[in-house]
């Protein structure tokens, strides 16, 4: 059975995408790091066949970015070596994280993606355009739940169905089996 999970895009992220014209584009591939600006989706137990959907914030409103449904999650080094193609025409090193920077470097229109260290990829179907429009009604911030290993939680820090603080969001959280249906059901509206 798959499982749904949200990750928070900052509003820096936002922005990013939205000067390089990237709404629209069909979601179908994330980056996963050590920081929590762009937290591991390994660590978080995600799997293919699990929905991601990046969310974020804005004025205290909850947004819904996109999905997508994951196939496969590589580290950086196998992802640089099994897809050579994509890293035409950049500068190679023996680290991928270079190689991965100078990629980039000459695609500065899916930095939003990847805004910091990068380690593993996340590659997708079934995705979603993103968009940057499509609102959670205040009724739905207050119902949301998280399940993990020994609990299912809601957010903190809401006021009149406003969010306050994020820090609840920051990070790779899986939804519960009924936030997870409202979330396909806003998408598909």
């Amino acid at each position: 059975m798959s499982d749904s999970f949200t990750t928070l895009w900052t509003n820096d992220r936002c922005k990013s995408l939205k000067q390089y014209h990237q709404e629209g584009r069909v979601l179908d591939i994330l980056f996963g790091g050590p920081h929590t600006s762009e937290p591991s989706f390994r660590r978080a137990a995600v799997k293919p066949g699990d929905y991601v959907y990046p969310v974020r914030v804005y004025q205290g409103i909850l947004y819904l970015i996109a999905r997508m449904r994951v196939m496969e999650i590589l580290p950086l080094q196998e992802y640089i070596e099994r897809y050579p193609d994509v890293f035409k025409g950049c500068d190679h090193s023996p680290w991928p994280s270079v190689t991965f920077d100078n990629y980039l470097k000459l695609h500065p229109e899916i930095r939003y993606l990847a805004p910091t260290c990068t380690d593993e990829v996340v590659l997708g179907v079934e995705g979603t355009p993103i968009r940057l429009d499509r609102k959670f009604p205040s009724e739905f911030v207050e119902a949301l739940r998280f399940r993990s290993q020994r609990r299912e939680r809601g957010l903190k820090h809401i006021q009149n169905g406003r969010i306050k603080n994020v820090i609840g969001l920051q990070g790779i959280f899986r939804l519960s089996a009924e936030s997870a249906e409202a979330f396909a059901q806003l998408l598909a509206n």
